[in-house]
């Protein structure tokens, strides 16, 4: 099986590490761009499309390559603010441990997505990683998704994916492969508060609300949980259980937790 992960938003949140290079960026040619403001219109998108309306609606191209030129240069002196998704790296740990391939997609450079995913010592885990110098096409189109499945050749049947941001999510669905979502959720019954977690995507276009509602369910930091709506209630998992419930997931085969019932028990205790 072909793992695929989005790298910003998904994997690690590195909202305010790019957001505040580019801000640095755009400064020094006097523009700006806030946290916000990045986050709701920048995240997941390519620059040559978001960078033209904060540099004054139709700058010059060496303008647009010059921003982008220093946000990669500044960027490694941001690393410190980027937090990791703990609970899909426990995750992607796991499946890579049970012999799954990794690819990181992302509309990044390689520049910065190599720092980053050194930063936190994960860029071996991946056997590939396709940015957005290495495509055509950019999110929304699959291209980049298609060519770590040829990369692996595997089919669309045999690939997972887990993805954020809009554009993300129709790159990753218009692939054919299986989709988890990643996204901020606030569960009561879990101590960390605000988590992040992982719910699958009906791929099938006339997929229901009740069919999302009804999938799968991974909330991190402080603990890996699955539940559904089955379930009915929270199970606490090891990630290696996790892994395999993601995996049953996949096949669409009857999900049965083996681990201990306990919310409270942490990753490392049930692993």
């Amino acid at each position: 099986m072909l793992i695929c992960v989005d790298l910003d938003g998904t994997l690690l949140d590195t909202v305010p590490a790019n957001a505040a290079s580019y801000r640095a960026a755009l400064e020094e040619l006097g523009f700006t761009v806030t946290d916000e403001y990045y986050a709701e219109r920048c995240n997941g998108g390519h620059y040559t499309r978001f960078l033209p309306p904060l540099m004054g609606g139709a700058p010059n191209t060496a303008d647009v390559e010059r921003v982008h030129d220093r946000k990669k240069a500044l960027y490694s002196d941001f690393l410190d603010v980027v937090r990791p998704n703990t609970a899909l790296m426990e995750i992607l740990k796991t499946m890579r441990a049970a012999g799954h391939d990794l690819a990181c997609v992302t509309t990044g450079s390689k520049q910065n997505a190599t720092e980053v995913l050194e930063h936190f010592g994960v860029r071996e885990w991946f056997g590939l990683i396709v940015t957005g110098e290495d495509v055509e096409k950019q999110k929304p189109d699959p291209e980049g998704y298609c060519r770590a499945m040829e990369h692996f050749r595997v089919t669309p049947a045999d690939t997972m994916i887990f993805e954020d941001s809009g554009i993300g999510l129709t790159a990753a669905k218009a692939s054919g492969a299986r989709v988890f979502r990643v996204e901020r959720y606030c569960l009561k019954s879990c101590d960390a508060g605000e988590t992040l977690f992982a719910r699958r995507i009906c791929s099938r276009p006339q997929g229901s609300r009740a069919d999302m509602e009804s999938a799968p369910t991974v909330l991190g930091q402080g603990g890996l949980l699955y539940r559904s709506r089955a379930a009915g209630k929270p199970y606490a998992l090891s990630a290696a259980s996790t892994a395999r419930t993601i995996a049953l997931a996949m096949t669409r085969a009857p999900i049965t937790p083996t681990a201990s019932r306990s919310a409270g028990t942490s990753p490392s205790e049930t692993a």
